[in-house]
């Protein structure tokens, strides 16, 4: 094997995983989009352009903060009781919720769904892109072993 060889070799597989690498930025913005509707957030698109353009740091920010708003306390208009904001009725005197809407939201497995298979998917792509920047090292090293030898 020449030296040509090795090297084209791994530049292939590296422009390989380079693009697995976008494919996998790509579907875990989409994964916290719809993670992100499917809770409520009222940033959804904020949010999956953070973590489809900076990566990991705005991801682990929103794991932090994504169940925040559903845990919000308001006043129910009738009674004064304070109750979640995603409960539909008022516990005390059971008016009904009118912010309750993006917690119940009848979309919202579908929403949950869709986040679930997207993040599969970017596991997927995560594993498919160690695997292949290791083969690429390892054409790297065997074609710098011969060559020597």
């Amino acid at each position: 094997m020449s030296v040509a060889n090795v090297f084209v070799g791994f530049w292939i597989l590296i422009s390989v995983d380079v693009l697995l690498s976008f494919g996998l930025q790509i579907m875990l913005a989409l994964a916290v989009f719809y993670d992100a509707k499917a809770r409520g957030n009222s940033e959804p698109l904020m949010w999956a352009l953070l973590v489809g353009l900076l990566g990991l740091v705005p991801g682990v920010i929103y794991l932090c903060m994504r169940d925040s708003a559903k845990n919000r306390m308001i006043v129910c208009p009738q009674c004064h009781a304070v109750h979640a904001i995603g409960l539909p009725n008022c516990p005390q005197c059971g008016v009904y919720n009118p912010y309750c809407y993006p917690f119940c939201n009848p979309e919202i497995p579908m929403y949950a769904k869709k986040a679930k298979t997207f993040f599969i998917i970017a596991m997927i792509l995560l594993a498919v892109t160690v695997i292949v920047m290791f083969v690429a090292m390892w054409i790297m090293i065997v074609g710098m072993v011969s060559q020597a030898g």
